[in-house]
């Protein structure tokens, strides 16, 4: 993480800390070699796309369709996709699994629990699916080195990994039909971009808040492909010191519609690969925190261990729909309300009532 701003007693963004960026840029070759590293063999596998930008897949005729989610599984020796969440409509898949993955998105492809650079290709060998990243080799070792070492060694340490992994990486090189090296300590362990992605946070004065100034260019610039979120450290610590009801006043006259700690708390949360949920009863309303795409029962485990052994079912209402209607019962008498099993995928926001045996 890369952070611009003062150290200044203001909550928990002056507590941000500045790691080093990991210099394996520096060793470019005249054209860059690409890698296939081998991330995953399984009989089933979800691949969604970070954010608005959808996958774009080729090889199996959906290169025309706009897809978000895509799951593949193998069923009594054959092979299904399901797209866009419909778990409901697998279809066959003809012929042979060989297929493409790519995104136009710099934040990646999430496989599982993993985001990946550079293209999936999807194919199946002794019986199960494999799955390989191909990308630059640069990119490669940006995360080899962040997965195998802390940042915070010494840079000389952090360089000498790096010459060492690239050596030994380009040795590996179309050794292998399909992939030349694994993801895992049988070759060199590789996580994907969550070993090599930053926050970079750019504190400017008021005026520039909504448009930023000629320093947060630069650094979007020179940073194109990280998250960057763009405070008003001296506007954060104003509405620290106002009551709700102040700090909502304070906030329209201004036209911010979120403060810069709600920016950078989901901007944590989707680097996390996180979500919330939320319960609410006549006592207190709580919102806990999940991985993306849990599924209904791991939620209520969350919570409980009990609930997640013995879930019937979630009574389920979006947050909006909740505020709207003021509560589960007109939400109930509106329509709104899902009675929600097993496989539900909790969506983030969502306000859950669940139901456990005896």
């Amino acid at each position: 993480m890369f952070c611009l701003m003062p150290q200044k007693n203001w909550g928990v963004l002056g507590g941000l800390v500045i790691t080093a960026i990991c210099p394996v840029g520096q060793f470019h070759a005249a054209q860059e070699p690409i890698m296939r590293v081998l991330v995953l063999e399984s009989k089933q596998l979800r691949f969604r796309a970070d954010g608005d930008k959808p996958l774009l897949v080729f090889g199996i005729g959906l290169n025309k369709k706009r897809i978000s989610t895509l799951k593949i599984r193998q069923r009594n020796g054959r092979f299904q996709i399901a797209i866009n969440g419909s778990s409901s409509r697998w279809s066959y898949l003809p012929g042979n699994v060989n297929f493409r993955i790519r995104s136009k998105d710099p934040r990646g492809i999430w496989l599982g629990k993993r985001r990946y650079r550079g293209e999936l290709r999807v194919l199946v060998e002794n019986n199960r699916i494999q799955v390989v990243n191909h990308l630059g080799v640069e990119k490669y070792l940006s995360s080899v080195v962040g997965s195998e070492m802390p940042k915070s060694w010494p840079m000389a340490a952090l360089q000498a990994q790096a010459i060492a992994a690239r050596t030994y990486a380009l040795q590996q090189g179309r050794k292998k039909k399909f992939y030349d090296v694994n993801s895992t300590e049988k070759s060199q362990v590789y996580l994907g971009i969550e070993s090599e992605t930053k926050s970079i946070v750019c504190n400017v004065d008021e005026k520039n808040l909504s448009i930023g100034n000629k320093y947060t260019e630069s650094v979007k610039k020179k940073y194109s492909n990280e998250r960057i979120v763009i405070i008003c450290a001296d506007i954060e610590d104003q509405i620290m010191d106002l009551d709700n009801k102040e700090r909502e006043s304070f906030m329209k006259e201004i036209g911010l519609d979120r403060t810069g700690l709600n920016k950078l708390i989901r901007e944590g949360y989707s680097l996390l690969n996180l979500d919330t949920f939320f319960t609410s009863g006549p006592e207190e309303s709580r919102a806990w925190t999940i991985e993306k795409n849990s599924k209904a029962p791991d939620a209520a485990g969350v919570i409980h261990s009990d609930f997640k052994k013995k879930f019937i079912r979630a009574e389920t209402v979006s947050h909006d729909d909740f505020i709207k209607y003021k509560g589960f019962n007109e939400c109930k008498n509106s329509g709104k309300l899902r009675l929600e099993g097993k496989d539900y995928e909790v969506k983030d926001g969502d306000v859950m009532f669940f139901r456990t045996g005896a």
